[in-house]
């Protein structure tokens, strides 16, 4: 269960991202665009997207999610438009 102290905040220029290290078998690590609604997911195979229009009570959901991947898999994968980058 993620505290406080991993949840760190960052400011650059206008945009306010919440990122978050987690201890996952699916997911390395993902960050939140408070402004965008932006939420970019690392996957430990490999892979990353940002998926689009997310709102903070999902993105909060998977922060204090006790498994990120069955989270992950119920309520944003298929759920919101993503990128692959």
């Amino acid at each position: 269960m993620p505290t406080f102290t991993d949840l760190i905040l960052v400011t650059k220029s206008i945009e306010t991202v919440a990122r978050l290290t987690i201890g996952s078998t699916a997911i390395g690590d993902f960050d939140y665009n408070v402004l965008t609604g932006s939420l970019r997911i690392v996957f430990k195979s490999g892979g990353t997207y940002i998926y689009s229009n997310v709102s903070f009570t999902v993105f909060n959901g998977l922060v204090f999610a006790s498994s990120k991947g069955t989270y992950f898999n119920a309520n944003i994968r298929n759920n919101f438009e993503f990128t692959r980058i």
